[in-house]
């Protein structure tokens, strides 16, 4: 699997146009899915931290509304994605699949997926997202119509093209019902990728409408997803009335609710600190399951 995975990225950078003397625009959202797809819980468990994908459930028989999370470009080597968010849903009373997209694929090095070519490519965790929702929806305890997406970092980078018409419900599935990205990079620009001849700019955002309610939260002293990268390219969707609200939080860098403090060099060969944040962490949770309650539990089910 990991020979196929490397063979196939390969193939892709082959087939992209590249000039020593120019920078191609890249549209990382719509190329190919590629690698198997997940295989999910059969049932919920206790709720608990684990390198693997695992669902969750409150206490009775629902039906809860549902919420897939998708982790960052780490995958689940931080906790942070069940201990912060998935938790915080769960007593909110959602239905929880926290994905992991690396492990079963063989990707468990540090940092592995965080630089282009990556070996899961925003498509494919795209992908995973929908598929993860379908099979909530089979749930007897889950709404089917009633599924919310939350992405961190990378996670949140392949749901922000899940928001745009024609990447929004693939095959005829059904459109999430609200999406939340946390500190997404929305661009990333001349970027130096192996096995091109030249720079790129990698756009991570669509230039198609945004349809579903979408949530951007991010950190004014992000230094690797700058806010500026997607207010300039959401902000202008949103004056024109699409469902896009952009939240900045004061004093937060990227992975501010990581719970650790840490320094390491990104995509575009920038040191990038990362700093705990609780006090954001807490309102980033507020914000984000608030968001989901107006859009995505029906009347009766809010508390």
């Amino acid at each position: 699997m990991r020979q196929k995975l490397k063979f196939a990225a390969i193939v892709l950078l082959a087939i992209q146009p590249s000039c020593a003397s120019a920078i191609d625009n890249l549209k990382a959202y719509a190329g190919p899915v590629i690698g198997d797809d997940l295989v999910f819980p059969a049932k919920p468990e206790a709720f608990g931290y684990a390198k693997a994908s695992r669902m969750f459930k409150p206490e009775g028989s629902g039906p809860f509304p549902g919420l897939v999370v998708m982790p960052t470009c780490g995958g689940h080597q931080a906790r942070h994605a069940f201990d912060v968010w998935a938790k915080a849903a769960l007593q909110r009373g959602y239905a929880i699949m926290v994905v992991d997209p690396l492990t079963p694929r063989g990707v468990t090095a540090p940092g592995e997926n965080c630089r282009p070519p990556t070996r899961v490519r925003e498509p494919r965790l795209r992908k995973d997202a929908f598929d993860a929702a379908e099979h909530l929806r089979k749930q007897p305890f889950v709404d089917p119509e009633r599924i919310g997406l939350l992405g961190l970092s990378q996670g949140g980078m392949a749901a922000l093209a899940a928001a745009a018409t024609g990447y929004d419900a693939p095959q005829d599935r059904r459109a999430f019902r609200a999406i939340v990205s946390i500190y997404p990079v929305c661009f990333l620009p001349n970027l130096q990728i192996p096995g091109r001849n030249g720079p790129a700019n990698i756009h991570y955002i669509p230039d198609t409408r945004v349809v579903v309610p979408l949530l951007v939260q991010m950190g004014e002293l992000d230094t690797e997803g700058p806010p500026q990268d997607c207010i300039s390219r959401l902000q202008d969707w949103k004056d024109r009335g699409a469902p896009v609200q952009l939240v900045i939080h004061k004093n937060a860098t990227h992975g501010w609710d990581q719970g650790r403090n840490f320094t390491r060099t990104v995509a575009n060969g920038t040191r990038v600190a990362y700093r705990s944040n609780p006090k954001v962490t807490a309102e980033s949770v507020k914000v984000a399951l608030d968001f989901l309650d107006r859009h995505v539990r029906s009347p009766e089910q809010k508390r």
